[in-house]
């Protein structure tokens, strides 16, 4: 679980630990023992006292800096976390030898060392530098007590290792909430997945051990600062009771007991975990070589994967034969103008074609997954991934550049309704070729042609190193829906207020009331791309429901547009509007009889 340089490090740390418990239990032992023979041994020899005081004081320092060495190698380790299991070791090393060697410095006065055991260990770690001008002469009971000439280096030394500590435990907390965040990316590779993984199994075990070390040492010097500083103050005359809380407050053992003890059960916890945790790294791994490899058998022979296969296939096919019915039955033959009406053909032969290519693919793809041979042979070719890839994709991105055209036109049309009906056909054919141009270009600066050399089993699944450019433009198709959904919506209200007005003429109204039908048309068509796209997955669901939802809303259209037709060139009978109707007839009819008869007869004919 642990990498190469950060096992050195926490192997070193152990050692350092275990040879503090080691140096405390024997000259606990060696002090006991030599206090008893007799009143006057009770106090501590001075090359005892030297070599046990220096020796436990050391470990302990060189705690707090390999604790510091621990979390330089987690921030270099996130910070590289692509090569950093292959070019770590030298950095490893680097960092021991600067935790061996932080706290110390040239002793001055080897003289007083000389003729104890420490003087073996004087030329491989040098001493503090706090104790460099202390001789040690002083009478103490216990080899914890430290030197009086070294107290106040001693305190500052102290109180600059809490914020240590803390800063240490702050980093930690940091690093492991950007690696969970790392985890979360898509479109990582298997190899970058796990090692961020194993970051977050490691930074999290380093933080549990510098929050375990941040309250033993913040009590241990938080409260040794303060018995030292009321010395003077509540040990004058008992100077026993100074010794006896020294020693109680002296946690260190207790944290190289509790060391091993949390150590074991969080090794144990995380060892069950990495492998929890590997194997769902493989499992979810869906793009690319790296991925696929690892389980492409799983894969293509899962049953709910064939069943997904097999609804796709149908839907597609159920697609493209109502797609087809209603272009041939309603659309062709619906009254519309003629800028709409190629623009709403393009929208429905692209949904059209999507759904054939997709049977074809999907087909393709159910066949390959009972007549492989061997594992190689599920993934698509290059050159078939690339095509079918990219036509699917260009259907997905046409679809909302057409609705937007739509919603364009429609705007055109409400702004401009009384001479919209005579106008011409170019902003229609126009706005038609932008509709089919711009999904091209956006494609050409998304994809490459080095994106598809990786090795996949479905043509639906993006390439790893366009998937942030597509991210990008399945924004863009989600804001166009919303834009269009909008827009046609707020014209739906303007002509429907515009149709309320009573002076208006007959050719208005009725230019109105087409308007207000083909807004409400697009208006619904566009709700339901607009839901389907947010979920992007169930584009195959909403060419099905596309024709269904278009063969009701043009059966309801058609019937209210009659009722519509009549109730506009039906005449008032009654009243004084009645009356007026009257009259104007009859002027009519006696200044040019043949005019009015050979208007009648347009009038009803083109709109019955």
């Amino acid at each position: 679980m642990l990498t190469w340089p950060l096992s050195i490090i926490l192997i070193a740390y152990y050692v350092n630990a275990t040879c503090h418990s080691i140096i405390y239990v024997a000259c606990q032992i060696y002090q006991t023992v030599y206090s008893f023979s007799s009143v006057c041994k009770v106090f501590v020899q001075r090359d005892f006292y030297i070599f046990s005081h220096l020796a436990i004081n050391y470990c302990t320092l060189t705690q707090v800096a390999l604790q510091a060495v621990i979390c330089v190698e987690r921030v270099v380790a996130t910070i590289c976390v692509r090569n950093y299991e292959k070019n770590g070791r030298s950095l490893g090393i680097f960092l021991l030898l600067i935790a061996v060697s932080v706290f110390t410095t040239v002793c001055k006065y080897f003289s007083i060392v000389t003729h104890s055991l420490f003087q073996l260990v004087i030329p491989i770690l040098l001493e503090i530098l706090v104790y460099s001008d202390d001789t040690f002469s002083e009478v103490s009971i216990t080899f914890l007590n430290i030197p009086t000439d070294s107290i106040p280096d001693m305190n500052i030394l102290f109180a600059t290792c809490i914020p240590l500590f803390m800063t240490a435990l702050v980093i930690m907390t940091f690093l492991l909430k950007l690696n969970r965040r790392r985890l979360s990316i898509i479109h990582s590779t298997l190899t970058y997945r796990f090692q961020t993984q194993q970051n977050v199994c490691t930074t999290r075990f380093i933080a549990y051990l510098s929050f375990l070390q941040l309250s033993q040492f913040t009590i241990y010097y938080g409260l040794g600062l303060t018995v030292r500083v009321m010395k003077s103050k509540l040990f004058t005359s008992e100077s026993h009771w100074y010794t006896i809380f020294r020693t109680v407050f002296y946690l260190v053992p207790l944290f190289t007991f509790l060391l091993p003890v949390l150590s074991i059960y969080l090794l144990r916890k995380y060892r069950l975990k990495q492998e929890v945790n590997f194997r769902s790294i493989i499992a979810m791994e869906t793009k690319g070589a790296e991925g696929w490899r690892n389980y492409e058998e799983i894969v293509i022979t899962f049953p709910i994967y064939i069943i997904v296969q097999y609804a796709l296939t149908v839907e597609s096919l159920l697609s493209a034969i109502l797609l087809i019915f209603v272009q041939m039955k309603y659309l062709y033959l619906a009254g519309y103008h003629f800028n709409i009406k190629l623009l709403i053909s393009g929208y429905y032969l692209i949904a059209t074609i999507h759904s054939i290519l997709l049977i074809a693919f999907q087909i393709e793809h159910i066949i390959r997954s009972y007549t492989y041979a061997n594992p190689c042979d599920v993934f698509l070719n290059h050159c078939f991934y690339t095509i079918s890839h990219l036509l699917l994709v260009y259907g997905i991105l046409a679809l909302p550049c057409f609705q937007f055209a739509m919603s364009i036109e429609r705007f055109v049309a409400t702004i401009k309704f009384a001479e919209y009906e005579t106008s011409g056909k170019r902003m229609g054919i126009m706005l038609f070729i932008l509709s089919i141009a711009i999904p091209a270009i956006s494609m050409a600066f998304t994809y490459e042609y080095k994106d598809f050399t990786e090795a996949v089993v479905n043509s639906l699944s993006t390439p790893v190193h366009a998937i942030p450019s597509a991210i990008i433009l399945y924004i863009i198709g989600i804001s166009l829906c919303t834009t269009s959904l909008l827009t046609v919506l707020i014209l739906c209200l303007i002509s429907q207020r515009r149709n309320a007005r009573p002076n208006a003429s007959l050719s208005v109204r009725y230019q109105l009331a087409e308007n207000i039908k083909t807004t409400k048309f697009i208006s619904m068509i566009s709700i339901v791309q607009l839901l389907i796209y947010l979920a992007y997955a169930l584009i195959p669901v909403f060419t099905l429901l596309l024709p269904i939802l278009t063969m009701f809303q043009m059966t309801w259209l058609i019937k209210k547009r009659n009722i519509q037709v009549r109730s506009m060139v039906s005449v008032q009978a009654v009243g004084e509007a009645g009356w007026q109707n009257y009259v104007d007839m009859l002027n009519k009819q006696w200044k040019n009889p043949v005019e009015l008869m050979s208007c009648n007869t347009f009038v009803f004919d083109e709109f019955w």
